[in-house]
């Protein structure tokens, strides 16, 4: 391995979802759905891409409603059904800073830097592992 090669190694941090649960970047968004209580709520800062704003809008929320994007989005068994259906048709695009909010305003989950940086409650993680299968992480 070269000198730069062993630069950027150390520089770019490996995906979380690949790397804690073997999971590319939708999967483990469909994952992290699967995971949430109803009435969670996700976020994205503002920069979810059109198509998501479109797709779910019967799930968001906007203080001021002349606004595109929304505030959040209220999770439920119908939002994560309408998730995985565009995940299979290759037409779930999302931006990759978010963050979910339990009902009861816990932070369930905050990503940054598509899923290089990710936060999860410690119930999410543990519901993620239990229906992914196990990562062999031997040397």
């Amino acid at each position: 391995m070269g000198i730069l090669s062993t630069i950027r190694t150390l520089l770019v941090s490996e995906n979380y979802a690949v790397a804690e649960f073997g999971l590319d970047e939708i999967p483990f968004f469909l994952a992290l759905l699967r995971a949430c209580p109803d009435g969670a709520r996700l976020g994205f800062d503002r920069s979810e891409p059109e198509s998501f704003v479109d797709a779910f809008r019967e799930w968001s929320h906007r203080a001021q409603p002349q606004e595109f994007e929304a505030d959040f989005y209220t999770i439920d068994r119908r939002f994560v059904v309408l998730a995985e259906r565009l995940a299979a048709a290759g037409e779930l695009h999302l931006d990759h800073h978010l963050h979910i909010l339990a009902p009861d305003g816990r932070l369930l989950c905050g990503g940054l830097d598509d899923f290089t940086i990710v936060t999860l409650a410690d119930d999410i993680r543990e519901r993620i592992a239990a229906a992914c299968p196990p990562l062999d992480k031997a040397p």
